[in-house]
């Protein structure tokens, strides 16, 4: 599929794109919630967004101002290094109280703290602030002078290189009140780390200039020795029951001669416990002695008792209603009846649950029965699973300056027959036409990070210059690489879809249209994409996204238009400071024909709209029949660069942006020899957490192509990029 809006892909990709601002609008959040699907009593998402987080957040704020006629209208006089808006802010909260009808003076007492510690944080560690109550209340602010760390100087046994030392000490510029205590913890912590477990700091000893606006730390260090591990003993009981187990033990234990750390006992402690109930000791018990045979030697001894080892008698379910017995049983693999009792495989067990998403909890209960005769304990293993729910239906609304109002309906059922397969079925509409759709995803059967995907759907689209119908299939199998890497993964996406469509009421006249206008293609697919964009990928704040595609039509599998697809495509997104984000784009994309001398009109390439070049209307920008209507071409390539101003601090929803496109239709493949196309312009955005509401106006500085418009204004919902 080709980058949206760009036409990259059949027609039914590109409608499928371009639907995809609006259907971001609710993804994910549906009307309906329970597996009855009755209704329950929920607001529009959208109207659920704007009006609870914020109409309602905003009229909250307004009544209480009017209320406390001191959140917003407290007279702060004095000195005020600090911007009003900030010390109003560190006070909001006993402000408030105090705007009560029940609202007490010690609210105020409470406020004046709050801007004391902001302005102590500030470097202003004598700052006092009064309160004078009233309608609004009065603080009167006096900070003193600003007093910055001039140094701080080390004495005693020093333990580490002094360089290590200053960097532990370092805690900024500016002196606070807390700041002595707060270098002696960090300092303590340090040596401690290094196996200086016996460290003193003392508190520091402040050392000030006459005008009190310099401080220097005085700091006395005795670090001691450095402790290291002389020897280790473990005591083993009943060793000889457990032939192997003694070296498997000991391979866990710290090595004579490393640094002791302060949880070094505990930590090996933990791993020799862990070990014994991986293999079945449930009722194991590790006790750790410690001994100083001289300065800065300890010598550890580990007494261990395995106690007998559970096995499993048996597994049973509480829950789990509507998922197959098979589904169940497959994540029960690791407890088997008359096998050792692992707590790797009980997490395993429950990882395995929860990480397919359709569980809300999974807990796994062992209950002990008595010994047997040669000493194990049978365990009945009981496995309690509460499902989420899983049937869902999402309503999408929106609006383009192309499509107007536009939306869609979708159920959603991410557990059908009970085997996690995902089916969804939905019908979008919207002035220029309309779409259903099916799909079934399977993401568990064939391993961590791969799904396979059948789908299905009908559309009929009044384009410009020609109007689209279209039946396909396809079959999508995708697979994430190097699984477990971090939030950013590569990912190949093999595939194979199936379309018959129609070209029809075509007002571009062109004498190289094929004459036929009810045509198939078979495209062979394969993609190979990374996102690592964030917070999320509509309005990402950084990250990149990267694709690149190749896709066959072949008339061997029963293609009446065949022709070699290549695309690619690049964004990425930087914020410098929290009130900037700057975004740049690019992508290419060449279709070049095969048999056929030249492609129909539906599976030519476009630009021009409000996600390519805003400049143009739909589809504007490229050849033109002799009657002027878009003929679409065979290569096209567009870039887009875009700053987006966040110029205020308490609203940062709300953004101005600049951006300049520029992109390029060849009637020929491998060609961008055509004029291009450009846009400069400026927009409104305002970000919700569903995605943003974009106006923009974009001037073409050019002559154009002819078309005789050099302007367009966009109004949609949905970032470009």
């Amino acid at each position: 599929m080709g980058p949206r809006g760009h036409r990259a892909g059949s027609r039914h990709h590109r409608q499928r794109g371009r639907a995809d601002h609006a259907r971001i609008i609710t993804r994910g959040a549906a009307l309906w919630r329970t597996r009855s699907l009755r209704p329950v009593q929920r607001r529009h998402p959208v109207a659920h967004v704007l009006g609870r987080r914020g109409t309602m957040r905003n009229l909250l704020y307004v009544v209480l101002i009017l209320l406390a006629g001191c959140a917003g209208n407290a007279r702060l006089t004095g000195d005020q290094p600090v911007a009003r808006r900030e010390l109003l802010r560190e006070a909001a909260r006993p402000l408030q109280a105090y705007a009560a009808p029940d609202g007490r003076p010690s609210d105020l007492v409470d406020a004046s703290e709050a801007m004391r510690a902001r302005l102590d944080r500030e470097g202003y560690p004598a700052a006092t602030v009064t309160a004078q109550a009233g309608r609004p209340p009065t603080f009167v602010i006096t900070t003193g002078p600003r007093v910055r760390i001039a140094e701080v100087v080390f004495t005693g046994d020093l333990g580490l290189p002094l360089a290590e030392l200053e960097a532990a000490a370092a805690s900024g510029a500016w002196f606070t009140s807390t700041a002595g205590g707060a270098v002696r913890t960090r300092l303590r912590s340090v040596l401690r780390a290094a196996g200086h477990l016996d460290a003193v700091v003392e508190v520091p000893r402040e050392e000030w200039s006459e005008d009190r606006t310099r401080v220097a730390l005085h700091v006395a260090l005795q670090a001691g020795p450095r402790f290291v591990l002389s020897a280790v003993q473990l005591d083993l009981a009943d060793a000889e029951r457990w032939p192997g187990m003694r070296e498997r033990l000991e391979a866990l234990l710290d090595q004579p001669g490393s640094v002791l750390l302060p949880r070094s006992p505990s930590i090996v402690a933990a791993r020799l416990r862990g070990l014994l109930f991986d293999l079945g000791h449930r009722e194991a018990e590790v006790e750790v002695a410690q001994r100083r045979p001289a300065p800065g030697e300890i010598e550890m001894r580990f007494a261990v008792r395995p106690g007998p080892v559970h096995v499993v008698r048996s597994v049973t379910v509480d829950g789990g209603r509507r998922s197959a017995p098979g589904f169940i049983a497959r994540r029960l693999e690791g407890l088997v009846p008359g096998q050792a009792l692992s707590q790797a495989a009980i997490d395993a067990c429950v990882t395995a649950f929860l990480s397919t998403g359709l569980f809300r909890r999974a807990e796994v209960l062992p209950s002990a029965g008595l010994p047997l005769s040669d000493g194990s304990v049978p365990d009945e293993v009981q496995v309690r699973l509460r499902e989420q729910p899983t049937q869902h239906i999402d309503l999408a609304v929106g609006y383009g300056t192309y499509e107007r109002v536009r939306g869609g309906v979708t159920y959603v059922d991410e557990h059908i027959l009970g085997r996690g397969l995902r089916f969804t079925a939905g019908l979008e509409a919207s002035t220029v036409g309309w779409e259903a759709n099916t799909s079934l995803a399977d993401p568990f059967s064939f391993g961590p990070g791969r799904r396979l995907t059948l789908e299905s759907a009908y559309l009929e689209r009044q384009e410009p210059s020609y109007a689209h119908r279209e039946a396909s299939v396809g079959l999508l199998f995708s697979r994430r690489l190097r699984e477990g890497q971090g939030p950013a993964f590569w990912e190949v996406r093999p595939g194979h879809r199936f379309a018959r469509q129609e070209d029809y009421h075509i007002e571009a006249i062109d004498p190289a249209q094929p004459s036929k206008t009810l045509y198939t293609t078979s495209t062979v697919r394969l993609d190979l994409r990374r996102d690592s964009r964030r917070p999320r990928v509509i309005d990402p704040d950084a990250g990149t996204l990267a694709r690149i595609g190749l896709g066959w039509s072949a008339a061997p599998l029963g293609a009446t238009v065949d022709y070699a697809e290549a695309g690619a495509e690049w964004s990425g997104a930087w914020s410098p400071a929290p009130w900037l984000v700057g975004t740049v784009r690019g992508a290419a994309t060449t279709r070049d024909p095969g048999v056929v001398t030249s492609l129909p009109i539906g599976e030519r390439l476009f630009l021009g709209g409000s996600d390519t070049v805003r400049s143009y209307s739909q589809d504007e920008l490229g050849p033109r029949a002799a009657n002027g209507e878009p003929l679409g071409g065979l290569t096209s390539a567009v870039a887009n660069l875009e700053l987006r101003w966040r110029p205020f601090a308490e609203h940062r929803q709300l953004e101005f942006a600049t951006f300049y496109d520029l992109g390029c239709v060849d009637p020929e493949a491998w060609s961008l020899g055509e004029a291009w196309g450009a846009g400069v312009g400026a927009g409104l955005r305002y970000r919700t957490p569903v995605g943003p509401i974009r106006f923009d106006a974009a001037l073409d500085p050019a002559e154009g192509d002819g078309s005789g418009r050099r302007y367009a204004l966009n109004l949609t919902v949905g970032f470009a990029f």
